[in-house]
C-alpha cells in the first residue's frame, strides 16, 4: 500500500471527494542525453558539469560561495561537498559585472552522437539560489556543424523552458550572456534537449491504469496506462507533419499522477513510471490515446550465461537488468538462493526473469516509483484496507477454483559429456489423492530440494481457491500484493490483491480488484 496521510484515509471513501489526474510526457529523445558529450566555457573549481545532463532538475541545496552578498548567517545556506553527491552542475570560473553581463558570454555546449529530433530545451538555473539567465542564445547545428537554427530569449524564472522543434541535430549550443544579479557566477544545474508536456484533468479525458503480480507465471505481465487526451489542436495526429507526433519516438517518460482534493489541501499519489510503447491512435475526433509501459517491456533480447555451474540469484537478476537503469531491489531472503547459470539458448529475456521468480518462489513487482523487486511469495499478514458495500458500485462475485493434491517440478543439471541439459521430476503430494495435478517449469531450479520446495508453495498458491472480483469507487493507495477485506453478505472477507485497475475519465475514479482469498 502506498502511504499516505492521514487526511487522505480519511477522504477517500467521503461522498465529497475530488480526484482529478494529470500527467506528464517528457519529449527527450530516448539516448539523446544519456550519449551526449558536455563542453563548457572555464568552469569553477566546486563545478561538477557533467551532471548537467543526469536529469536531476533543481539544485539541491542553496550553495554558498564567494559572491556578493551570498552568504548570509541565517542556515539557508549551504557549503559545497567535496563528495560527488549533490547536484551542483555547471558554475561559471568568473562572474558578471555589476549590471550582470558575462564578457564573453558563458557557453555549455552539448555534442550528441548520433543525430535526433528535438522539440525544445529545458535548463534549470538556481532555483533555491533564485538565479538565472535573464539573457540566452540557442543554436542548433546538423551533422555537418551547419546552423540549423539561431534564437535569443528573454527569461525571468529559473526554469526555462521552451520549443525549438528541429529535426537531425547534431549538436546545441547555448550562450548566457546576462545574469539576473550583478556579480555572480552563472549557474547551471541541468539541461535537457526535450520539453516536459504537462496535461491536467482538463485535458485528459481517461487514465487507464492497471498492475497485477502473477506467482508461478512462465510469462510475465507488465503493468500498462492508458492515457487518452484532448488533440482539438491535432498537435498527435501521425499526418501531422509540424505537430508533436513527428517528434514522438518509443521510450519517452510518461509519468501519470492522480490527486485527492479536499478543500485547500492536495494529495498527489504517483501511478508509476512508463514509457511510450506507441504511436498515438487518433481514431476518434478530437482524441488522442497513447499506450505506455515500463521499461523492461522493451528489453527484446534473450538471456545469455556460457557458464555451466551455479549462480546467486542475485548475479542473475544483474544480468536480466543490465542495460535498465532504474533500481532493483530484491529480498533479502532471495539474494542469495543457488540457481543454474544456464538455462538454455535463446531464452527471451522476459521469460527467464519469470523462470527466476519460480526457482525462488517470488513474484516481480513493478514499483510506483519506477524500480523493480523480485519479492519473495508469502501472504500478507496485514489487512491495509478495506472495500465496504458504502464503497461498491455492486456486490462483489466470487468463483471458486479447482483443488490440486500434487505438483511435479523438474530440476536440471549440466551433463558434460553429452553436452546438454538434462531433467529429473520431483512430485510433492498431499495425503488426499482426489485433487487435480499442477506443474510448473523452470530451468534456473537447480536441486531435489528446491523443486520438492517450489512444488509445495505453487500447490499451496493454486488451493487459494476463491477468487474474489468486485468494481468500487477507486483508491489510489491500494497496489497488487496488498491484503485487504472485501465485504459480502455474510462476512469480510480478507483477500490478497493480484489485479488491481484504476479507471479515471469525466465521471471521475473507479476500480476494479481482483484478489485470491486468504479465509
Amino acid at each position: 500500500m502506498i502511504q499516505t496521510s492521514d487526511k487522505y484515509k480519511e477522504n477517500i471513501k467521503a461522498d465529497t471527494e475530488l480526484i482529478q489526474c494529470r500527467a506528464e510526457l517528457s519529449f527527450v529523445p530516448p539516448g539523446a542525453t544519456e550519449g551526449a558529450e558536455v563542453s563548457t566555457t572555464e568552469c569553477h573549481s566546486v563545478a561538477r558539469p557533467q551532471q548537467l545532463k543526469n536529469g536531476s532538475f533543481g539544485m539541491d541545496a542553496n550553495w554558498g560561495t564567494l559572491e556578493n552578498k551570498r552568504i548570509v548567517l541565517n542556515g539557508s545556506v549551504s557549503f559545497i561537498p567535496r563528495e560527488n553527491t549533490q547536484q551542483i552542475g555547471f558554475f561559471s570560473a568568473g562572474m558578471c559585472n555589476a549590471e550582470g553581463y558575462f564578457s564573453p558570454a558563458e557557453e555549455v555546449t552539448y555534442t550528441f552522437d548520433a543525430l535526433y529530433d528535438i522539440v525544445g530545451v529545458s535548463i534549470a538555473f538556481d532555483d533555491l539560489g533564485g538565479e538565472w539567465a535573464e539573457e540566452l542564445d540557442f543554436r542548433a547545428y546538423d551533422g555537418t556543424d551547419s546552423l540549423l537554427a539561431s534564437l535569443s530569449f528573454t527569461n525571468h524564472k529559473a526554469l526555462f523552458y521552451t520549443e525549438i522543434r528541429q529535426h537531425n541535430v547534431k549538436k546545441l549550443a547555448f550562450s548566457f550572456r546576462k545574469w539576473n544579479k550583478g556579480l555572480r557566477y552563472c549557474k547551471v544545474s541541468q539541461i535537457v534537449p526535450g520539453i516536459i508536456l504537462s496535461f491536467a484533468s482538463e485535458g485528459i479525458f481517461e487514465l487507464d491504469f492497471e498492475e497485477s503480480i502473477d506467482p508461478f507465471s512462465s510469462s510475465l505481465r507488465f503493468p500498462e496506462t492508458t492515457l487518452v487526451f484532448d488533440n482539438t489542436d491535432n498537435e498527435f495526429n501521425i499526418i501531422n507533419p509540424d505537430g508533436f507526433a513527428s517528434f514522438l519516438r518509443q521510450k519517452m517518460k510518461t509519468v501519470p499522477k492522480l490527486d485527492l482534493i479536499v478543500g485547500a489541501r492536495t494529495d498527489s499519489i504517483g501511478m508509476g513510471q512508463f514509457y511510450l510503447y506507441s504511436f498515438p491512435k487518433t481514431d476518434q475526433p478530437n482524441e488522442a490515446k497513447v499506450y505506455c509501459r515500463p521499461s523492461i517491456a522493451f528489453e527484446l533480447g534473450n538471456y545469455k550465461n556460457e557458464e555451466r555451474g551455479l549462480q546467486t540469484v542475485a548475479q542473475a537478476v544483474a544480468i536480466l537488468f543490465a542495460n535498465i537503469q532504474e533500481p532493483v531491489v530484491i529480498d533479502e531472503e532471495l539474494k542469495n538462493i543457488q540457481v543454474n547459470q544456464y538455462i538454455g539458448d535463446d531464452i527471451p529475456i522476459h521469460t527467464a526473469m519469470a523462470y527466476l521468480a519460480i526457482a525462488c518462489c517470488g513474484y516481480w513487482k513493478f514499483e510506483r516509483d519506477g524500480s523493480y523487486s523480485l519479492k519473495k511469495w508469502k501472504l500478507p499478514e496485514v489487512m491495509t484496507n478495506d472495500v465496504d458495500y458504502e464503497n461498491m458500485w455492486s456486490k462483489p462475485s466470487i468463483s471458486m477454483g479447482e483443488r490440486y493434491t500434487s505438483c511435479t517440478v523438474r530440476y536440471y543439471y549440466w551433463d558434460s559429456a553429452n553436452s546438454t541439459l538434462k531433467g529429473t521430476d520431483v512430485t510433492v503430494t498431499e495425503d488426499e489423492d482426489d485433487g487435480q495435478q499442477l506443474g510448473v517449469t523452470s530451468y534456473y531450479i537447480c536441486s531435489e530440494v528446491q523443486a520438492a520446495e517450489v512444488a509445495q508453495a505453487y500447490m499451496d498458491f493454486k488451493n487459494l481457491r476463491l477468487t474474489h472480483t468486485v468494481d468500487y469507487r477507486g483508491d489510489m493507495s491500494i497496489e497488487a500484493a496488498d491484503g485487504l477485506t472485501i465485504q459480502n453478505d455474510f462476512t469480510k472477507s480478507k483477500v490478497i490483491v493480484m489485479t488491481h485497475v484504476l479507471t479515471f475519465d469525466t465521471e471521475g475514479l473507479t476500480g476494479t480488484i481482483t484478489g485470491r482469498g486468504l479465509d
